[in-house]
């Protein structure tokens, strides 16, 4: 039975909590586990450097994500469904 061909996404105005206005990157970690974000802050550095990531900001030095500008990356994300193909299958 072919699988219908739908859009899947992620709504991650609904996954952060509210009452955070800012996420820090050096605290990325923490958030990649409690909430399932992608990407190592490693990576996060890497969009920012190639201005491609969040609009960040600095508090005390630190860069910091605010809620809206976070979530409205991420949710510009592509989600698919992972391949059907095993690993280390001969093609």
């Amino acid at each position: 039975m072919p699988m219908e061909n739908t859009v899947l996404s992620i709504n991650w105005g609904e996954i952060l909590p509210r009452e955070t206005g800012l996420f820090f990157r050096h605290r990325w970690p923490e958030y990649a586990t409690r909430y399932g974000l992608p990407f190592s802050r490693g990576t996060l550095q890497n969009l920012d450097s190639e201005g491609r990531g969040p609009e960040a900001v600095v508090v005390a030095g630190k860069v910091a994500y605010h809620r809206e500008s976070l979530v409205e990356f991420l949710n510009a994300l592509p989600v698919t469904r992972p391949s059907k193909k095993r690993v280390g299958a001969a093609a």
